[in-house]
Protein backbone atom coordinates (compact mmCIF):
# COMPACT_ATOMS: atom_id res chain seq x y z
CA UNK A 1 0.00 0.00 0.00
CA UNK A 2 3.24 2.42 0.48
CA UNK A 3 4.68 1.94 -2.59
CA UNK A 4 1.04 2.55 -3.93
CA UNK A 5 0.89 5.98 -2.85
CA UNK A 6 4.25 6.79 -3.21
CA UNK A 7 3.29 5.96 -6.76
CA UNK A 8 0.12 8.30 -7.14
CA UNK A 9 2.08 11.24 -5.13
CA UNK A 10 4.44 10.99 -7.69
CA UNK A 11 2.08 10.89 -10.45
CA UNK A 12 0.60 13.92 -9.21
CA UNK A 13 3.56 15.64 -8.85
CA UNK A 14 4.54 15.26 -12.77
CA UNK A 15 0.93 16.70 -13.33
CA UNK A 16 1.00 19.37 -11.18
CA UNK A 17 4.66 20.16 -12.46
CA UNK A 18 4.04 20.01 -16.42
CA UNK A 19 4.14 22.82 -18.80
CA UNK A 20 0.48 24.00 -19.91
CA UNK A 21 -0.23 24.34 -23.43
CA UNK A 22 -1.31 27.79 -24.49
CA UNK A 23 -3.31 28.45 -28.35
CA UNK A 24 -3.63 31.09 -29.93
CA UNK A 25 -7.00 31.33 -30.74
CA UNK A 26 -7.37 35.32 -31.17
CA UNK A 27 -10.70 35.32 -29.65
CA UNK A 28 -11.15 38.62 -28.00
CA UNK A 29 -14.08 40.54 -29.56
CA UNK A 30 -12.15 44.11 -29.51
CA UNK A 31 -8.51 43.21 -29.89
CA UNK A 32 -8.11 40.15 -31.39
CA UNK A 33 -4.53 40.71 -32.25
CA UNK A 34 -3.47 41.79 -28.22
CA UNK A 35 -1.36 38.48 -27.40
CA UNK A 36 -2.47 40.45 -23.73
CA UNK A 37 -6.00 39.86 -23.68
CA UNK A 38 -6.54 36.46 -22.15
CA UNK A 39 -9.55 35.48 -24.86
CA UNK A 40 -7.13 35.42 -27.43
CA UNK A 41 -6.08 32.19 -25.83
CA UNK A 42 -7.48 28.34 -25.37
CA UNK A 43 -7.58 28.05 -22.73
CA UNK A 44 -8.32 31.76 -21.49
CA UNK A 45 -5.69 33.61 -20.22
CA UNK A 46 -2.54 35.08 -20.99
CA UNK A 47 0.64 32.58 -21.58
CA UNK A 48 2.94 32.93 -18.76
CA UNK A 49 6.33 31.50 -18.01
CA UNK A 50 6.32 28.09 -17.67
CA UNK A 51 3.72 27.53 -20.68
CA UNK A 52 4.32 26.04 -24.10
CA UNK A 53 2.82 28.69 -26.57
CA UNK A 54 1.87 27.38 -29.86
CA UNK A 55 0.78 29.83 -32.67
CA UNK A 56 -1.76 28.75 -34.89
CA UNK A 57 -4.28 30.15 -37.39
CA UNK A 58 -7.66 30.84 -35.70
CA UNK A 59 -10.91 30.34 -36.97
CA UNK A 60 -10.48 34.58 -36.95
CA UNK A 61 -7.45 34.59 -39.43
CA UNK A 62 -6.06 37.24 -37.29
CA UNK A 63 -2.55 36.27 -35.09
CA UNK A 64 -0.51 37.78 -32.35
CA UNK A 65 0.89 40.80 -31.81
CA UNK A 66 3.56 41.89 -28.92
CA UNK A 67 3.53 45.34 -28.25
CA UNK A 68 4.09 47.18 -25.22
CA UNK A 69 5.20 45.06 -23.05
CA UNK A 70 7.57 42.53 -21.67
CA UNK A 71 6.22 38.37 -21.55
CA UNK A 72 7.62 35.24 -21.31
CA UNK A 73 6.88 31.80 -21.76
CA UNK A 74 8.21 28.18 -21.25
CA UNK A 75 8.62 27.57 -25.06
CA UNK A 76 7.71 28.96 -28.80
CA UNK A 77 5.93 27.03 -31.81
CA UNK A 78 4.65 28.93 -34.96
CA UNK A 79 2.94 26.90 -36.84
CA UNK A 80 3.08 26.79 -40.61
CA UNK A 81 0.71 29.79 -42.08
CA UNK A 82 1.01 31.72 -38.54
CA UNK A 83 2.52 34.54 -38.01
CA UNK A 84 4.14 36.16 -34.62
CA UNK A 85 5.14 40.11 -35.08
CA UNK A 86 6.99 41.68 -32.22
CA UNK A 87 6.72 45.63 -32.62
CA UNK A 88 6.89 48.45 -30.80
CA UNK A 89 7.93 48.41 -27.26
CA UNK A 90 7.62 44.54 -27.25
CA UNK A 91 9.56 42.30 -25.49
CA UNK A 92 9.61 38.49 -25.33
CA UNK A 93 11.26 35.97 -23.68
CA UNK A 94 11.61 32.48 -24.26
CA UNK A 95 12.96 30.05 -21.69
CA UNK A 96 13.81 26.74 -23.82
CA UNK A 97 13.47 26.28 -27.56
CA UNK A 98 11.68 28.37 -30.61
CA UNK A 99 10.52 26.49 -33.62
CA UNK A 100 9.39 28.07 -36.63
CA UNK A 101 7.47 27.16 -39.46
CA UNK A 102 6.14 30.05 -40.21
CA UNK A 103 6.70 33.99 -40.12
CA UNK A 104 8.60 35.27 -36.52
CA UNK A 105 8.81 39.18 -37.66
CA UNK A 106 10.37 41.60 -35.20
CA UNK A 107 9.71 44.96 -36.32
CA UNK A 108 11.07 48.27 -34.35
CA UNK A 109 9.60 51.28 -35.40
CA UNK A 110 10.88 53.06 -32.17
CA UNK A 111 11.74 52.12 -28.58
CA UNK A 112 12.87 48.11 -27.90
CA UNK A 113 11.32 45.40 -29.57
CA UNK A 114 13.43 41.88 -28.66
CA UNK A 115 12.98 38.37 -28.77
CA UNK A 116 15.39 36.58 -26.35
CA UNK A 117 15.68 32.74 -27.15
CA UNK A 118 17.69 30.50 -24.20
CA UNK A 119 17.39 27.23 -25.88
CA UNK A 120 17.52 26.22 -29.66
CA UNK A 121 16.13 28.48 -32.05
CA UNK A 122 14.99 26.28 -35.01
CA UNK A 123 13.56 28.35 -38.42
CA UNK A 124 11.80 24.88 -40.27
CA UNK A 125 12.15 24.72 -44.06
CA UNK A 126 9.12 27.32 -45.50
CA UNK A 127 9.92 29.32 -42.36
CA UNK A 128 10.63 32.87 -42.29
CA UNK A 129 12.41 35.74 -39.79
CA UNK A 130 12.55 39.16 -40.19
CA UNK A 131 14.73 41.22 -38.26
CA UNK A 132 13.99 44.65 -37.75
CA UNK A 133 15.08 44.74 -33.70
CA UNK A 134 17.18 42.30 -31.52
CA UNK A 135 17.42 38.85 -31.61
CA UNK A 136 19.25 37.46 -28.67
CA UNK A 137 20.13 34.06 -29.06
CA UNK A 138 22.04 31.96 -26.34
CA UNK A 139 21.92 28.30 -27.95
CA UNK A 140 22.10 27.11 -31.28
CA UNK A 141 20.48 28.48 -34.68
CA UNK A 142 19.28 26.10 -36.80
CA UNK A 143 18.14 27.75 -40.06
CA UNK A 144 16.72 25.66 -42.91
CA UNK A 145 14.66 28.70 -44.10
CA UNK A 146 14.84 32.74 -44.50
CA UNK A 147 16.29 34.95 -42.72
CA UNK A 148 16.61 38.52 -43.49
CA UNK A 149 17.59 41.74 -41.56
CA UNK A 150 16.58 45.40 -42.10
CA UNK A 151 18.47 48.81 -41.18
CA UNK A 152 17.53 47.80 -37.30
CA UNK A 153 18.42 44.62 -36.92
CA UNK A 154 20.51 42.58 -34.71
CA UNK A 155 21.44 39.28 -33.69
CA UNK A 156 23.03 38.61 -30.19
CA UNK A 157 25.00 35.78 -29.60
CA UNK A 158 24.94 35.53 -25.82
CA UNK A 159 25.74 31.67 -25.31
CA UNK A 160 27.43 30.34 -22.07
CA UNK A 161 27.95 26.96 -23.72
CA UNK A 162 29.78 26.80 -27.20
CA UNK A 163 26.93 27.03 -29.88
CA UNK A 164 26.71 26.55 -33.81
CA UNK A 165 24.98 28.07 -36.67
CA UNK A 166 24.39 25.79 -39.09
CA UNK A 167 20.92 24.67 -41.46
CA UNK A 168 20.13 24.39 -45.16
CA UNK A 169 18.43 27.92 -45.60
CA UNK A 170 19.92 31.62 -46.30
CA UNK A 171 20.55 34.25 -43.33
CA UNK A 172 21.16 37.98 -44.44
CA UNK A 173 21.99 39.87 -41.25
CA UNK A 174 22.68 43.72 -40.82
CA UNK A 175 24.81 43.30 -37.27
CA UNK A 176 25.99 40.37 -35.42
CA UNK A 177 26.98 41.17 -31.97
CA UNK A 178 29.19 37.96 -29.99
CA UNK A 179 29.37 38.86 -26.81
CA UNK A 180 28.88 35.38 -24.78
CA UNK A 181 31.38 33.75 -22.81
CA UNK A 182 31.58 30.39 -25.05
CA UNK A 183 32.55 29.86 -28.95
CA UNK A 184 30.49 30.66 -31.97
CA UNK A 185 31.19 28.04 -34.64
CA UNK A 186 29.81 28.44 -38.45
CA UNK A 187 29.10 24.99 -39.50
CA UNK A 188 31.36 23.87 -42.16
CA UNK A 189 28.27 22.47 -43.98
CA UNK A 190 26.26 25.56 -44.14
CA UNK A 191 24.72 25.21 -47.71
CA UNK A 192 24.67 29.12 -47.83
CA UNK A 193 27.07 31.49 -46.31
CA UNK A 194 25.87 34.11 -43.70
CA UNK A 195 26.04 37.32 -45.02
CA UNK A 196 26.64 40.15 -43.05
CA UNK A 197 25.98 43.82 -44.19
CA UNK A 198 27.21 46.17 -41.84
CA UNK A 199 29.36 45.21 -38.62
CA UNK A 200 29.99 41.69 -36.88
CA UNK A 201 31.62 42.72 -33.42
CA UNK A 202 33.56 40.53 -31.15
CA UNK A 203 33.63 40.93 -27.70
CA UNK A 204 32.63 37.37 -26.14
CA UNK A 205 35.02 34.04 -27.02
CA UNK A 206 36.01 32.97 -29.96
CA UNK A 207 34.25 32.80 -33.58
CA UNK A 208 35.10 30.06 -35.94
CA UNK A 209 33.60 30.87 -39.53
CA UNK A 210 35.02 28.54 -41.34
CA UNK A 211 34.72 30.31 -44.46
CA UNK A 212 30.70 30.14 -44.21
CA UNK A 213 30.64 34.42 -43.27
CA UNK A 214 30.53 36.25 -46.34
CA UNK A 215 30.90 40.50 -45.53
CA UNK A 216 28.46 41.83 -47.92
CA UNK A 217 27.53 45.60 -48.82
CA UNK A 218 24.21 47.25 -47.19
CA UNK A 219 22.16 49.80 -48.53
CA UNK A 220 24.23 52.57 -47.87
CA UNK A 221 26.96 50.68 -50.20
CA UNK A 222 29.27 50.46 -47.20
CA UNK A 223 31.37 47.50 -46.61
CA UNK A 224 30.47 45.12 -44.11
CA UNK A 225 33.48 44.87 -41.46
CA UNK A 226 34.35 42.93 -38.46
CA UNK A 227 35.28 44.99 -35.24
CA UNK A 228 37.33 43.46 -32.22
CA UNK A 229 36.20 44.81 -29.15
CA UNK A 230 38.48 42.91 -27.38
CA UNK A 231 37.97 39.03 -25.64
CA UNK A 232 38.10 36.50 -28.12
CA UNK A 233 39.60 36.56 -32.24
CA UNK A 234 37.94 35.22 -35.65
CA UNK A 235 39.56 32.11 -36.25
CA UNK A 236 38.94 31.12 -40.03
CA UNK A 237 38.83 33.15 -43.07
CA UNK A 238 35.88 35.18 -43.97
CA UNK A 239 34.91 36.15 -47.54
Amino acid sequence: MTKLFTFLAALLLVASTANAQSVWAGADLLEPFNWFKPANWSPSGVPAGFDDVIIVVPPSGILPIVQDGGMACYSLTIDTGATLTITTGGDLSVATTVSNSGTLTLNREVGIVQLVVTGVLTNESGGAIVLNGTLEAQDNIINNGTITSGANGLLSMTNTSASTVSGTGTTQLTDVTFSGSASNTFDAQLTNQVRISRVARVQGADVYPNARVRLTSNRATTTGMIYNAGGGKVRGSVS
